[in-house]
């Protein structure tokens, strides 16, 4: 019986081995140390893995020998170094430089995609994250059919997951399947039911800033492919409102569509006299060049980004007043009484300290009749 065992135990091993590609030489070796069941620990170097197990080496670029994922703990030992000029770049803000190399770790470590908590597949994760921040959805896109992409959604612990699916919707986005969102949006508005059917557009489910302008901006899109204009423009206003400080490009992308809505509008040709419609693109294009975009605006926006040239509000100016002469009399004064004598004007009675009116005096008994 326990000759079976451990054949058994020998064939699952082989099993695993075989579907575990060669060791890599040098580059893509993960550092790291392993508890085994039975409580020893090594220290090696992780060359390849999938669902089931792990190639693992004590010297690295040695082929080395496969140990089920089930049988071990494994804690990576370099994952700091490794990902800390990457980290370094995204703190900074420096979003392009932090893409490439966060992806760079990605790609040279995806031997270890398989194992939970795995720093390649949070490689991707932020540069998922960076290529979303540069407005690059396409490159998101791009990325989305990779396994180290598709073992976020299993490999990382559930604080990446709700971002995560934010950034697979702009990945979506980015492969120009917008229509397949429209669920995404649907799902975030709260039921349309009683005085709700009243509102120009559904509220919105409990959600947190930053992704309520994320879905605004999508509905939004939704909303102008249906001809609802206002309604659109609307929730890209709010996108832009939301994110102007901390996400400018779902910012910049907001009020680009914004304008693209504006030109459109037949009154823009109407010329500059009295024109609302105008003054509204004008004013949007040259708000957008001079805070938002460096001085920039997509083609096609350069003649409109300037200050509007609107009518001035006429200031209503108070009337001259004239002062009053120094003997002149308050419109309520009353006229002295003629026998009245100076010093015979009594002061007028305190008010009592509690602040509630003094009681009236009684009036005096009367004298009993004479009989």
């Amino acid at each position: 019986m326990m000759t079976r065992s451990i054949w058994v135990t020998i064939l699952t091993l082989a099993t695993l081995s075989s579907a575990i590609p060669s060791a890599l030489a040098g580059p893509g070796e993960a550092r790291a140390m392993l508890q085994l069941a039975d409580n020893s620990r090594r220290t090696g170097y992780i060359q390849n893995s999938n669902e089931q197990a792990i190639l693992f080496s004590t010297d690295e670029g040695v082929p080395g020998q496969t140990i089920a994922l089930n049988q071990v703990k494994i804690a990576f030992l370099e994952a700091n170094e490794t990902m800390a000029p990457a980290r370094q770049l995204y703190n900074r803000a420096d979003f392009k430089g932090a893409a490439a190399e966060f992806g760079r770790v990605a790609e040279e470590f995806k031997t270890i995609a398989f194992i939970p908590d795995n720093f390649a597949c949070e490689a991707r994760y932020y540069q998922l994250d960076a290529l979303r921040r540069l407005g690059d959805f396409k490159a998101m896109a791009a990325l989305m059919a990779s396994q180290v992409t598709k073992n976020i959604a299993t490999k990382l612990n559930a604080n990446y997951q709700r971002p995560f699916q934010f950034l697979t919707i702009w990945a979506t986005f980015g492969s120009g399947n917008l229509d397949s969102l429209k669920t995404v949006v649907d799902n975030a508005q709260a039921p349309v039911i009683g005085d709700m059917k009243l509102l120009g557009a559904p509220v919105w489910q409990k959600m947190s800033l930053s992704e309520l302008s994320q879905i605004a901006y999508l509905r939004g899109r939704f909303f102008e492919k249906e001809g609802k204009t206002r309604e659109a423009l609307e929730d890209y206003w709010r996108t832009a409102t939301l994110t102007q400080g901390n996400d400018p490009a779902i910012r910049n992308l907001a009020i680009e569509a914004a304008m693209v809505l504006l030109k459109a509008n037949p009154k823009i040709a109407d010329g500059p006299e009295n024109n609302p419609a105008l003054w509204e693109l004008q004013s949007t294009a040259w708000v957008y060049k001079k805070v938002f975009n460096k001085g920039e605006v997509p083609l096609g926006f350069g003649e409109y980004a300037i200050k509007p040239q609107m009518p001035e509000v006429p200031t209503l100016k108070p009337k001259d007043t004239e002062e009053a002469p120094a003997d002149a009399k308050p419109a309520d004064a009353k006229p002295a009484d003629a026998g009245a004598k100076p010093g015979d004007a009594k002061p007028a009675a305190a008010p009592p300290a509690d602040g509630k009116p003094a009681p009236a005096k009684a009036a005096p008994p009367e004298k009993p009749a004479a009989k």
